[in-house]
């Protein structure tokens, strides 16, 4: 019953042009207690993806929750507006060029808060080299089929980067990192997730999403270049925004949710607030 009427809610939105929000479920944990500062309330039902978002307002909106990698492609879609990380935006715009996205905002912080996330091309701490013009052949394992191509191009691998099983190359994992090895070439593994460990383990090199230092440190690997932040953006379909009804309320909450981003997450002011905050025992002493 509870899904019948989640479903009823997104088919109403549709009709009565509320907005359709889409969120990335790896970081709900930030990005649906960022929208909830907004006062807006997010309540998912249990194992779905799809919610009624309730504010001090009469009129709801609608929150979907989707893979980071599918949320440009929806917003333009099926929804009005999304928050999903740069690095996603720019994988889908070299992908498809012809996407049309406005970027509205930006935010610093990952699945955590106070943290700066980047996609990194990471080697194994044992890897001597220092530019990736230099590295041996190999594989180089990731999601970012369009970034890792781009990036490789760029960095003197431009006519050596093939990918398993196509264009001539094994499609046997082991034939295809053997047929790389031999005839110099730079192979891609798509892979999710796990990617520090795939590195350690003597797999090649990777394209990963580190907040902090920690992952890497743990599993002996480090950063041989950062690709491009991967900062959650604030994107829009421009249709909507052209929208009488629904433009007014994009450019609503991208307020609401830069002032409460300012208000409550942005890590300069609590940066600065832990610096003109006296210690716990002076504050005891005080009160």
């Amino acid at each position: 019953m509870e899904s019948l009427r989640i479903l009823c809610y997104y088919l109403n939105s549709i009709f009565t042009k509320m907005l359709k929000i889409a969120t990335p479920k790896n970081m709900d944990k930030t990005v649906d207690k960022h929208i909830g500062r907004t006062g807006r309330a997010i309540n998912y039902l249990d194992g779905k993806h799809i919610s009624r978002l309730e504010s001090f307002a009469e009129d709801f909106d609608v929150v979907m929750r989707f893979r980071s990698a599918d949320i440009p492609v929806k917003v333009r879609d099926i929804c009005d507006v999304g928050i999903v990380g740069r690095d996603w935006v720019r994988e889908k715009q070299i992908e498809l060029p012809g996407l049309k996205l406005e970027v509205l905002d930006e935010y610093i912080y990952g699945r955590e808060f106070f943290t700066d996330p980047r996609l990194e091309f990471i080697v194994s701490e044992e890897e001597q080299t220092q530019s990736p013009q230099e590295l041996a052949p190999g594989i180089v394992s990731g999601e970012y089929t369009a970034l890792m191509i781009k990036y490789l191009q760029e960095n003197g691998w431009s006519d050596r980067i093939v990918q398993l099983g196509a264009n001539g190359a094994p499609s046997d994992p082991k034939e295809f990192r053997r047929f790389c090895v031999e005839k110099g070439l730079m192979g891609l593994d798509i892979v999710h997730g796990t990617l520090s460990e795939i590195v350690n383990a003597g797999s090649g090199y990777g394209f990963m999403v580190s907040e902090t230092n920690g992952t890497k440190d743990d599993n002996g690997v480090r950063a041989l270049d950062v690709i491009i932040d991967a900062h959650p953006l604030l994107v829009a379909d421009p249709d909507a925004l052209t929208d009488e009804r629904l433009g007014p309320a994009i450019f609503r909450l991208r307020d609401e949710l830069r002032q409460a981003y300012e208000l409550y997450f942005d890590p300069e002011v609590h940066k600065r607030q832990i610096e003109t905050e006296p210690p716990a025992f002076l504050s005891k002493e005080r009160g």
